[in-house]
This record gives structure tokens, sequence and C-alpha cells, in this order.
């Protein structure tokens, strides 16, 4: 087996484990979604394939993309304006660890007031994903 297949299995395992965390803190936070964007930088650090071969670099892009769909998903469910922005800014922030820039972008993000509707699909959400 070579180097890369042994760290292909090593950043799959880890990938596992880090979604089942981040997932679980997106269910600690409730309807609060403030802390249900700002999850993912209570979990782990990022995985990252700067020096990944094509095995390794397979599960990386894997990662990428979850995080990315998963952060997008967030955003618009809290009513986000331009949730593709906020998303990508959020990962550029996570990949350097700037918890208290971010904090300030997903404030300055989120709507200023949200709607009840809002409130009760985001407790919905929270509700379903909490009982999986």
């Amino acid at each position: 087996m070579t180097s890369d297949l042994l760290f292909a299995a090593y950043l799959d395992g880890r990938e596992v484990r880090w979604r089942a965390g981040y997932e679980r803190e997106i269910a600690r936070a409730g309807n609060d979604v403030k802390a249900r964007l700002l999850a993912l930088f209570t979990t782990c650090a990022p995985i990252s394939g700067k020096s990944a071969g094509p095995f390794s670099r397979r599960i990386v892009l894997r990662h990428e993309r979850t995080l990315r769909d998963r952060v997008r998903g967030l955003a618009v469910e809290a009513g986000v304006p331009d949730p593709d922005a906020l998303t990508e800014q959020l990962l550029e922030l996570f990949r350097t660890g700037a918890r208290p820039e971010a904090e300030r972008l997903v404030e300055s993000h989120l709507p200023a007031a949200f709607s009840a509707s809002h409130r009760s699909r985001i407790s919905a959400l929270a509700g379903r994903s909490s009982s999986r």
C-alpha cells in the first residue's frame, strides 16, 4: 500500500469524525442562527491536503465540498441575503482560525430581525437534525 493510500485512509477517518462533531455542534446550537453558522469554529482544524497525493486529494476535495455545501445551507436557512459570499468568507476565516472576525462577519450578514417564519423553520430543522 502506498503512503498516499495510507494517508487517504487516515484523512477519510478524520473527516468522518470531524463531520460528526460539526453536526453535533450545529444541533447543540438549536435555533441560534449565529451559533449554527459559527459551529465549524468549535470543531477541529480543517482538513488540508497541501502535500496530498491523488487518493488523499480526493478526500480533501470531498471534505471541502461537503463543508461548503453545509455552511451555505446554514446561511440560506438563516435568511442571509448573499449566502454564497458569506460561505466563501467564512471558509477562508475558518482556514486561518480567525473566529473573532468570523463572528463580526456573521453578525454583519444576518438580517437585522428574523421573521417568525425563519425562526420556526430553523427550529424545525434543528429538531430534525437532533432526532437523527
